[in-house]
């Protein structure tokens, strides 16, 4: 069980806050804190953090990338762009679930046994 802390108000952290206001565990911001140029200040026997100095290397950090699946098209002419809006069209346009289905295996863009997504359209195909 995670301990709870209440940082509003506080300027200066101890470690264990630190890592909360950071959202890692103690032991992931102990390990790694020097590496991110986190400098701690030794005040009356304690080890503080600065909450601007741990807000600034948050910003700092590289921004989140989402792996996205890449976009299919319909092969054939037009551009890239093209193709995709004719395909997304063909798949809104699509009336029954098959049909959907169908426009998906024409791609390749099903996905295989096993996926996540198969205890769906189980439960789905049940009604």
């Amino acid at each position: 069980m995670t301990k709870e802390f209440n940082l509003a108000g506080k300027d200066w952290f101890t470690e264990q806050e630190a890592a909360f206001y950071c959202c890692v565990s103690a032991s992931q911001f102990a390990q790694h804190y020097e590496e991110l140029g986190i400098t701690p200040r030794k005040f009356m026997g304690r080890k503080l953090y600065s909450r601007e100095e741990l807000s600034g290397v948050i910003s700092r950090s590289n921004p989140w990338h989402v792996t996205q699946t890449p976009i299919r098209t319909i092969p054939g002419q037009g551009s890239a762009h093209e193709r995709t809006i004719k395909f997304c069209e063909a798949l809104r346009k699509a009336k029954t679930q098959e049909e959907k289905d169908a426009l998906l295996d024409s791609l390749g863009a099903r996905s295989t046994p096993g996926s996540p997504l198969d205890a769906y359209r189980k439960r789905r195909d049940r009604k």
